[in-house]
């Protein structure tokens, strides 16, 4: 006689599938404990991590790319902290320190642009250069790169540079062209309005030429004296 089916076993119900109270707690204790680790961490890495609480900021524009910023802690000469201007942080760069002591040097195209000591209160904000505040950070506006390019003619001229732009803490140097350096230079003015003019050595009161330009960190300077004396015989 063949074997009847049987029915298939039941399968179990909502109620019988739920976890029981044990596990429901063990899981929200979990997560409680989980939760208290994690406080504790950020808690512990705020008493035990030192963030610095002030800061210096240099801005400059494309002239200065490649400048090269180096900041030395005055009272642990050991210290000491490096940057770079380029278009990947838009020429401006911000360096955290601790309020202190501090020389600043900054070298552009091998020629150092700033080299000077200052002092870092506590981080409430920036103000500009040389009017620092106990409750700011320090910022330091560098000048524009300016190149004069000039020929022969231009040699043993004197060349002058006036401008009506007062507070000037970056004067340039002596300009002097010479075929060693294929009659070019360059110079580092803050933002203004210029007036550059080339005088005869043999007779100062005479002007060979003269060209205004304005510098305003948002594009290269270039003075050409050969085409500003060829305008200027017009």
């Amino acid at each position: 006689m063949p074997d009847l089916p049987t029915n298939p076993a039941p399968s179990p119900s909502f109620d019988e599938q739920k976890p029981g109270p044990v596990v429901a707690w063990s899981i929200t204790a979990a997560l409680i404990i989980l939760g208290l680790v994690m406080a504790a961490s950020i808690y512990w890495r705020w008493l035990t991590v030192h963030e610095p609480s002030s800061a210096v900021l240099v801005t400059g524009d494309r002239s200065l790319d490649g400048a090269i910023i180096t900041v030395v802690d005055r009272n642990d000469e050991s210290k000491s902290w490096y940057s770079e201007l380029s278009h990947y942080n838009l020429w401006q760069s911000p360096l955290l320190l601790d309020p202190g002591r501090y020389s600043i040097s900054i070298v552009h195209r091998g020629r150092e642009i700033l080299h000077e000591d200052f002092q870092l209160p506590e981080l409430h904000g920036f103000e500009e250069r040389f009017t620092r505040h106990p409750l700011t950070g320090l910022q330091y506006d560098l000048p524009s790169l300016v190149t004069i390019v000039g020929d022969v003619s231009t040699a043993d001229a004197r060349i002058e540079l006036v401008t009506n732009t007062p507070g000037s803490n970056f004067p340039p140097r002596p300009i002097v062209l010479t075929g060693a350096e294929d009659y070019r230079t360059a110079i580092y003015l803050t933002s203004g309005q210029y007036t550059i003019l080339v005088r005869s050595n043999v007779n100062p009161g005479r002007v060979i030429t003269q060209q205004a330009f304005d510098v305003d960190h948002t594009a290269p300077v270039q003075i050409d004296l050969t085409k500003a004396q060829e305008r200027w015989r017009w």
